[in-house]
Parts: C-alpha cells; structure tokens; sequence
C-alpha cells in the first residue's frame, strides 16, 4: 500500500512546483498520462484469469494490520471486506485513508478527487473494472471498492 501513498506525493510534489498553477483536473490528466506509460506494471494482474490474487493481496493486507500494525501505524488504511455484499469479484472499503488525511490537512485536499480517479484507471488496466460509490475525499466515512473482470457482463 506504501506505494499509492508514493504515487500520490510525486504528484503532489509535482503540482506544488507549479504552484498550483495547474487545476487538480489538469494533474489528473497528468496522472493518468503517466500511467499509460507504465501500464505494462498494472497489467501484470488480469483481473479475469487471477481475480483471487488481487483478492489474496488485499486479505494479506488486513492480516498485516489487524496483527498489530494498525496500532503501530495508525495512520495507515484500516481494510475492511465484505464477502457477503457482491457474488462477482471483491468488495471492500478503507475506512481511513492516510493520504487523504494527510493533504487535507495540509490544506491540499482539492487535489484528492485528481488523485481518486486514478484507481479506476489502474484496475482499467488489469483488465478489471471499479464499481465506486463511495470515497473519503467526497466526504463519505469510507472509500468503496467493488472490483470485477472487465469480461463479466452484469456482475452481481
């Protein structure tokens, strides 16, 4: 997870040397340029032939931070899974976003639904689709994330 936390300072830094002279819609488009460049990275998950990898990633992830490491590190995202909601793909919310705490913060949160509009991109590009209601940076408690193969028609 520490590198979605990377990504988005690069950027951050990026459009704080342009002292903001670039909207965040500008930077988002910055962003997903970038990764065109590096979907090669992304695509090593087919979200259609290994959606349990994804889903065995993100459960190891919980395991980290229910053992412990949430206490440790407390501002890191606290990962909660639903099993029940979806039968297609996986389901599962961040109940805390450090990121978006971080930048809010610091008085940069207009940059957070750039940075947000990147995830559907990047499952895009491991074949895969994002159904989102829900993100902290809209001001919602949770960011929610339903991600299917991009093959399923109607995923339920």
């Amino acid at each position: 997870m520490a590198s979605n936390a990377y990504f988005a300072y690069v950027f951050v830094g990026a459009w704080l040397g342009t002292e903001k002279k670039l909207t965040p819609e500008d930077m988002g488009l910055v962003m997903t340029d970038v990764l065109k460049r590096v979907r090669f990275f992304f695509s090593m998950t087919d979200m259609n032939r290994t959606p349990e990898k994804w889903y065995r990633d993100m459960k190891k992830y919980e395991k980290w931070y229910d053992a412990g490491n949430g206490e440790k590190y407390p501002t890191t995202w606290k990962v909660h899974f639903d099993e029940g909601i979806h039968r297609d793909g996986s389901f599962y919310y961040f109940s805390a976003c450090p990121i978006c705490s971080y930048l809010t913060g610091k008085g940069m949160g207009e940059i957070m639904p750039a940075l947000c509009a990147t995830d559907p991109v990047m499952f895009e590009y491991q074949h895969g689709k994002l159904h989102r209601e829900h993100t902290i940076a809209g001001g919602d408690a949770a960011c929610d994330y339903w991600i299917v193969g991009d093959k399923i028609d109607n995923p339920r």
